[in-house]
């Protein structure tokens, strides 16, 4: 099974087995992707993150509970508004300061089979068969389905190759849509809704999945423009860098770097829990100008800031691009190896990059 949605594992378990799930004494991979919910405790009263265990694991997907449009249905409990978030979604930060959850889905008032021993009102002219339920159990399943879709893509047009999961997550993050000044599911003291603030943030993540962004071959007057790199060269040291030169192909369009790694188990209730630390910087060839990854700023890049050493996801979205880019992904702290056995005798670390609005050059 390519795809699967796990349940009650400690998250130490899972970084390892989204890295090799059936075999721990060997060092070959075996790709393996794991959706989580983040759960449904909302937020709360001071604002402090509602993420529930285990869904603070760095390597898994984890999923928040965007809104449906279905009026008359959920009797004003949340808005009819597909740009927002259920109030009872989860929220991040993860302990050591992670973003979490990395991506929402619609979770909202979604049509589902009706038990026959669940006290529920059926959906009308359903012959009593399905009901409408809320949660991020709802909207995880939505991920997994779109990450089959997107495995099944991907092997068609690879030989059969699976893509690991850290060319998942990037590929889902880079293509999602972000849910700026939609309903954040939390009220002001007046009981107004408080808008979505931009992306990254602890309760959209990186914006809602897109399907049809996600399985699209993006291209531009005829030429593929959305490059996928996957573990292909790994670090086995601090200090290495591995360098990309890129052309962006519509200056009307953002252009959008997303780098993310499988990283090491942590040892458990590690604070950072980041073992390996990657690093992203994207340079502007025709001024010099340099973007690190993560440093944001209403939703898209801006220069300065520091290297972030918590996340292993890091996006640089340039908001008008110009030109040539040259993206560099480095290798700040490799101190273990991320297969198994998971040692610190071998260091190693690979990563996956998805670029959208680009073509390689020299």
């Amino acid at each position: 099974m390519e795809v699967l949605l796990v349940l009650a594992i400690p998250k130490v378990q899972q970084d390892m087995l989204c890295r090799d799930p059936t075999d721990s004494s060997s060092p070959d991979q075996q790709p393996f992707c794991i959706v989580f919910s983040a759960g449904n405790r909302g937020e709360d009263a001071d604002g402090s993150k509602t993420l529930t265990p285990p869904h603070e694991a760095k390597n898994p997907i984890i999923v928040g509970n965007s809104l449906t449009y279905r009026p008359g249905v959920n009797d004003g409990r949340w808005p009819d508004d597909i740009a927002g978030i259920n109030p009872s979604s989860s929220r991040g930060p993860a302990i050591d300061g992670r973003i979490k959850p990395d991506v929402v889905a619609t979770g909202t008032d979604v049509s589902a089979a009706l038990s026959s021993s669940a006290n529920r009102q059926p959906i009308p002219n359903t012959s009593g068969k399905y009901v409408y339920l809320t949660g991020t159990s709802m909207a995880a399943p939505h991920v997994a389905g779109t990450c089959a879709l997107f495995i099944q893509s991907w092997k068609k047009r690879n030989d059969g190759k699976i893509p690991s999961l850290a060319l998942i997550k990037a590929a889902l993050i880079n293509t999602a849509v972000s849910l700026v000044g939609g309903p954040s599911g939390r009220k002001d003291q007046n009981g107004q809704q408080i808008p979505l603030d931009h992306i990254p943030n602890n309760v959209q993540g990186w914006g809602r999945v897109n399907l049809t962004n996600l399985l699209t071959i993006s291209e531009n007057n005829g030429i593929e423009s959305r490059i996928y790199m996957d573990q292909d060269k790994p670090f086995t040291s601090s200090g290495q860098e591995h360098v990309l030169r890129v052309v962006t192909v519509d200056r009307t369009s953002p252009f959008k770097v997303t780098m993310c790694y499988s990283d090491v188990p942590g040892a458990t209730g590690a604070n950072p829990a980041l073992v390996n630390d990657l690093d992203l910087e994207v340079q502007e060839m025709s001024t010099g100008t340099i973007y690190k990854g993560n440093v944001f700023k209403n939703g898209f890049s801006t220069t300065g800031g520091d290297f972030d050493n918590i996340n292993n996801v890091e996006c640089v979205y340039i908001e008008k691009p110009s030109g040539k880019y040259e993206i560099r992904v480095i290798g700040s702290n490799i101190e273990a190896n991320a297969r198994p056995p998971f040692d610190n005798k071998t260091p190693w670390q690979d990563y996956a990059l998805v670029i959208d609005n680009a073509t390689k050059t020299q």
